[in-house]
């Protein structure tokens, strides 16, 4: 039976359904993984501003750096299996044969069901096989059309249930247990990339942001450092669970600047005598010229006052107490007066 305007005709020549019918059955299982898994990394292609580490099955498939990840699991891993809850914890606290430092860094996209996935990719590959026998299957141009409406009618439905079924955002959650945040229904219509979605949605409960102020660092601070380096400070941001997920790691190198401008922190490095230089303090220093290494350090205003009024004891020079006039360094970087 064939459907021509607003009427009706019986045929000898099987129509469009009965071919999907008989072309979906020999779909091969691997034909139908392999299309899946390409519609799900388009979909997560799409956006900026996280690192993607596609279908990981062991822990050394996803690095361990201080840089936010999004890692999206394959489909046959769904939520609702608990083996799917032990292979996210074993991947996120290990790393290889080591433990796992930057374990804030990941977070886990994951399926809530493959069933309409399969069955929509199944579909897709039914349309592409008799659109590429259409000339010996001797279509005629309504059928013809019909086919390429429902070829790109079929590539929206996977779009489409791509994005239902990675619903659910795993991370760790304070207490280092696994948290677990469910999307609700979601659709393309929804955000402009399913990547953008996800970060708008972990935005609003802060837990990642796109930067700190200088005060936050000053509440968590380690009460065993006196000396916190910066290559520590930004790397807190990716290990520590307690600490939102900075969605760009240099953004640490502004929140830096602007302690500085306002005197909660100074920044300096370790001189031989024990002293600091450079000693920047009450000073502006722009975020490309602040360094994140082992060998540089933050301190706090106190400690920052200690030492300028410890400089200044000594000798009797006179020092301004906000630190002293800042002067160049060899590498450009300006320190107080020492």
């Amino acid at each position: 039976l064939a459907a021509e305007k607003n009427r009706y005709r019986f045929s000898f020549q099987p129509n469009l359904n009965k071919l999907l019918a008989d072309r979906r059955a020999s779909v091969s299982a691997a034909s139908i993984d392999e299309v899946v898994r390409k519609e799900i990394q388009k979909v997560f292609a799409s956006g900026t501003g996280v690192e993607r580490v596609y279908f990981p099955r062991k822990s050394n498939e996803v690095p361990d750096r201080p840089v936010l990840t999004l890692a999206v699991l394959a489909p046959e891993n769904t939520a609702p299996e608990p083996a799917t809850k032990n292979l996210i914890t074993q991947m996120t606290t290990e790393s290889g044969a080591s433990s796992r430092t930057f374990k804030s860094a990941l977070i886990w996209v994951v399926p809530e069901d493959a069933s309409t996935l399969i069955e929509e990719a199944r579909k897709v590959l039914a349309w592409k096989d008799i659109d590429a026998d259409s000339g010996e299957l001797k279509l005629d141009e309504t059928q013809q059309r019909q086919l390429t409406e429902n070829t790109k009618r079929a590539e929206r439905d996977l779009r489409e249930a791509v994005w239902r079924a990675y619903k659910n955002v795993f991370l760790l959650a304070d207490d280092n247990s696994l948290r677990k945040i469910d999307l609700g229904l979601v659709h393309s219509s929804a955000a402009a990339s399913l990547v953008e979605l996800i970060l708008t949605r972990l935005k609003q409960e802060d837990i990642v942001v796109e930067g700190v102020s200088p005060n936050f660092l000053t509440r968590y601070w380690p009460p065993a450092l006196p000396e916190w380096s910066t290559k520590s400070v930004r790397d807190a941001f990716y290990a520590s669970p307690k600490f939102p997920r900075l969605l760009k790691p240099d953004a640490v190198k502004d929140t830096i600047s602007r302690g500085l401008d306002a005197g909660t922190v100074a920044y300096v490095g370790k001189a031989s005598d024990g002293g600091y230089e450079p000693f920047v303090y009450r000073r502006s220093l722009g975020s490309g010229d602040i360094e994140i290494a082992d060998d540089v350090y933050l301190i706090v205003r106190e400690r920052a006052e200690e030492y300028v009024a410890k400089k200044a004891a000594p000798t009797g020079a006179t020092q301004p107490a906000s630190g002293g006039e800042a002067q160049p360094t060899p590498t450009g970087v300006p320190q107080g007066g020492a």
